[in-house]
């Protein structure tokens, strides 16, 4: 599950969090291996 506060005391310490749908977690996670931005990622996907 997604908590908005988890993913906001962590972006603090420079780590990012994110969530999506079980059928584009495979690509979501090629995208994060290969050193994408996932925020270019995301333009694409959604």
């Amino acid at each position: 599950m997604y908590d908005r506060k988890i993913a906001k005391a962590l972006a603090g310490s420079d780590i990012p969090a994110f969530a999506c749908s079980p059928d584009k977690f495979p690509d979501l996670m090629a995208a994060a291996i290969s050193g994408r931005d996932l925020g270019e990622w995301k333009s694409e996907v959604w």
